[in-house]
């Protein structure tokens, strides 16, 4: 991948892991439908493109993000939400 979308990616875990951190109640039910929509598409475009093994800090950073699921009371309606097809 080129460093420009390296960048653009990085920004976008960024913002997804703020969001995350920031808990469900801070969010309206349409942001909280397009965050889990968000996590999926960057999601896919890293295991898409093998992304884990060239940029160590991706697994940080996601880790970070599925850390916070629970205590942002997101686990159960993020997971319903997941495409299988992506993750299995």
């Amino acid at each position: 991948m080129s460093d420009l979308k390296d960048n653009l990616l990085s920004a976008d875990v960024s913002d997804l892991k703020e969001k995350f951190f920031s808990g469900r109640s801070a969010l309206e039910e349409e942001q909280v439908k397009l965050l889990y929509r968000e996590l999926q598409s960057v999601t896919k475009n890293i295991t898409d493109n093998d992304l884990f093994s060239s940029d160590t800090g991706l697994v940080t950073e996601l880790t970070e993000i599925l850390q916070s699921v629970v205590p942002g009371e997101f686990a159960s309606p993020l997971m319903e939400s997941f495409d299988k097809e992506i993750f299995f």
